[in-house]
């Protein structure tokens, strides 16, 4: 079905090019020195599954036996009214340096780069993708043929028509030749599009940590521009992100400002940028949940503590800034409550009362109140503990409609994998306070931690207060972090049975300096395109740490720094979307009580790795090297993973549902 046929072809001739689709879920090429042979390579006979309203992807391998062209791509569906089609390559990383001893060197697919020519219509409703010779790489194998590989996404709408539809997959172009003569690969793949509609919101939250100030080194004359922003905010939110309260909005280029006037008195707010732009955001994420401005001013230069010596940094009205002590001197060093600084509380209340205003005007109290006090807080250091609770206080004074979320939940139980136990007192008093927890993934194994969010979500509910709880940790290195453990996030959520209502996923281009030509060579730039595994200076920490979605592959003199760009997305970081997507099926079929939805419920909590051990190498687990980013540990027919097996009978199921 899907091989090339090629006329006058000698008998046993190995064709001059193959085109193989397979599921998303398997990796093409091997994580050590031997790339897959691809004769053994499964054609995807299988359609995808794919709901309306839901994105979905599949990959196509394309076998060259002929140097590395320029290519034209065409992808052509017979529904081009309700799909829309795209198409980017997928680059390879050779990791010669590695973090952990325990890996091997190799190739990694995971960066997709999109066309270098603007997408162009083709006849019959299909699209046609160009990419010039620096987007594409062409890998070695055992078979001894090249490899390029394409990552081709369906993005089904809410009205697609139902049932099963064909696409051809054309790759052809003026390099693509053999003796002379042009070379055309064609290969099929089908979508079944399912009669269920996934919800236009989806039902887990799910963030991302964005800070714009690492923007800068990648933008023209230092300044990230605001289009090169919303780029950012468009990839978040085609991956389901909608929970921005990890965003550092307060350095978006329309962020607001404020000044106190010359007695200090009274606040005058400058929101007419933000009134402009903010609003765009909201329409491309349908952001429920985002940092209150201005409430993350605390100056203390000591990670995960809250010493008593904290100022907080206020504005004038002329921009300047000036300190002020948050804290009294504590009665003792073991003291179990902190006395606010008087003149710090009546600043800290007129500035805060004026942004209540302003949130409350443009309707925005509800989602954009949200602070946090303190990241990762000791609660074992008595100074943490209580200033991070006089603060929290402080907050609810302005105001009840001022929420709060805080990382680490805080652990009693002497676990010896958690390095900062709290006492009872102040775990009671912080869960009374605290309207959003956020565990670190490996606070997950701690026997206590699943149980007090459980109680915590009955008591603050019973009462008639919000509550969420988030698990985060995504900083990892590219090859701890293979591509179902992302997938998987929104899965482990969902079978936490309502004790969690999403993840973080942090994600870091901090420790990535911009490359030249020339750094590349010498070591001089730590990248995750050229070097994802080079210690970043000063940190000890690889250069792709975290790194979901990746800055322009090359800056510097040749190719000189653009004025505006957008991220470069990975293979881990659509994953991250397709899980939470993967999801929706399971929240509906749990709506049907019956025993079929209950076996099929069951088959995925068994897909699933648990939290924590297949997340991070620091919860203590050894078993969280690579495996090969395969779904399953067998071979499989068909070239489909068992998530889009399961998929299939899944949607089979709901679409009794609809019919009746």
């Amino acid at each position: 079905m899907l091989l090339l046929t090629i006329a006058g072809l000698a008998a046993g001739a190995r064709p001059p090019c193959t085109v193989s689709p397979v599921d998303s879920m398997f990796k093409l090429v091997l994580a050590d020195a031997t790339p897959t042979d691809l004769s053994q390579l499964i054609p995807l006979t299988t359609p995808l599954a794919a709901a309306r309203g839901e994105m979905v992807h599949f990959q196509a391998l394309v076998a060259l036996n002929f140097p590395q062209p320029t290519v034209s791509l065409a992808v052509t569906l017979d529904a081009p009214n309700g799909i829309e089609v795209s198409a980017r390559a997928v680059r390879y990383l050779s990791l010669s340096k590695v973090y952990d001893p325990d890996h091997v060197s190799g190739f990694y697919p995971d960066p997709l780069v999109p066309p270098s020519a603007p997408v162009q219509p083709t006849p019959g409703g299909g699209f046609n993708f160009t990419f010039a010779t620096p987007d594409l790489n062409v890998l070695p194998t055992n078979s001894g043929v090249g490899a390029l590989l394409f990552w081709v996404t369906l993005n089904v709408s809410s009205s697609a028509a139902a049932g099963t539809h064909t696409g051809i997959f054309t790759l052809n172009g003026p390099g693509l030749a053999t003796a002379g003569t042009p070379v055309e690969c064609v290969g099929g793949f089908k979508v079944s599009v399912s009669k269920f509609t996934l919800p236009s919101q989806p039902t887990q939250l799910t963030g991302a940590q964005f800070e714009p100030q690492p923007l800068e080194a990648f933008s023209a004359g230092g300044e990230v521009s605001v289009s090169t922003v919303l780029n950012h905010f468009k990839s978040f939110s085609a991956q389901e992100i909608d929970t921005l309260v990890w965003f550092e909005l307060d350095e978006l280029p329309w962020a607001p400002t404020y000044g106190f006037n010359a007695d200090r008195t009274a606040v005058t707010l400058n929101t007419t940028a933000h009134e402009e732009w903010w609003p765009q955001v909201l329409s491309i994420t349908g952001a429920r949940h985002w940092r209150m401005p201005f409430s993350n001013r605390v100056n203390c230069h000591v990670s995960h503590q809250f010493p008593d010596n904290c100022t907080w940094m206020f504005h004038d009205v002329n921009g300047s800034v000036f300190s002020v002590p948050i804290f009294e001197p504590p009665s003792s060093p073991n003291a179990t409550t902190a006395v606010l600084n008087p003149e710090f509380q009546r600043l800290f209340t007129l500035l805060f009362k004026e942004v209540l205003v302003y949130l409350d005007r443009m309707g925005w109290t509800e989602q954009g109140a949200w602070v946090m006090v303190t990241d990762e807080p000791s609660w074992n250091n008595a100074a943490t503990a209580r200033n991070t609770l006089a603060l929290i206080r402080a907050y609810h004074q302005v105001s009840p409609d001022i929420r709060v979320y805080q990382t680490r939940v805080p652990v009693v139980s002497p676990d010896p994998k958690n390095p900062a136990p709290a006492t009872t007192a102040v775990a009671e008093a912080l869960f009374a306070e605290v309207d959003w927890w956020c565990p670190h993934v490996c606070q997950w194994v701690f026997p206590s931690v699943p149980e007090h969010l459980a109680e915590a979500r009955r008591n603050r509910t019973a009462a008639g207060k919000p509550f969420f709880a988030t698990v985060y940790d995504n900083g990892v290195p590219l090859i701890e972090s293979p591509w179902q453990r992302v997938r998987y996030q929104a899965y482990n959520v969902w079978a936490s049975n309502g004790t969690l209502d999403g993840t973080l996923s942090w994600y870091n281009i901090n420790s990535i300096i911009p490359c030249t030509t020339e750094d590349v060579h010498v070591g001089n730039c730590t990248s995750p395109w050229y070097n994802p595994y080079l210690p970043s200076p000063g940190k000890g920490w690889p250069a792709g740490w975290g790194a979901l979605i990746y800055p322009p592959p090359l800056v510097g003199d040749k190719n000189p720094l653009p004025p505006v760009w957008a991220p470069v997305e990975s293979i881990r970081w659509v994953m991250l979307g397709a899980g939470i997507r993967d999801t929706e099926y399971a929240y509906a079929l749990e709506k049907l009580h019956s025993t079929q939805a209950d076996d099929l419920l069951k088959q995925l909590r068994a897909l699933s790795p648990a939290f924590s051990s297949k997340w991070n190498p620091l919860c203590g687990d050894v078993t969280y090297g690579d495996d090969g980013y395969m779904v399953e540990p067998h071979p499989l027919a068909g070239g489909s993973s068992a998530i889009n097996a399961w998929k299939l009978a899944a949607a089979a199921l709901l679409d009794t549902l609809v019919e009746n």
